[in-house]
């Protein structure tokens, strides 16, 4: 009877969530980092986006992003684009590190 109760409550108790951090750096072509780069990244299930202003050596970080969603992410500096990254959940790295490139020439 115990062991009923105890699946029953297994099955129905909601999954938890558990979260990442996505982080890296933003540079130009000759690997320089930029300072002020804006990161964005977006949600592909809602389509919602957050942004971060790169630090003084180009560094971003999105703490606690859902691990079950997928994400896409770019960085733009002065009207220049980097191309755009992918998260996927299937990706089972909690604490990916992915460097963003910005041609300004």
């Amino acid at each position: 009877m115990c062991a009923a109760v105890w699946l029953l409550f297994a099955a129905l108790a909601p999954a938890q969530n558990t979260f990442r951090t996505l982080s890296g750096t933003v540079s130009d072509q000759h690997h320089e980092p930029l300072a002020g780069a804006i990161v964005e990244v977006q949600n592909a299930g809602d389509n919602t986006v957050i942004s971060y202003i790169t630090d003084k050596a180009g560094h971003f970080e999105f703490r606690r992003l859902n691990s079950g969603a997928d994400y896409n992410f770019w960085a733009t500096y002065r009207a220049h684009r980097s191309r755009s990254e992918y998260l996927s959940k299937f990706n089972s790295k909690t604490a990916p590190v992915v460097n963003l490139e910005i041609k300004l020439e």
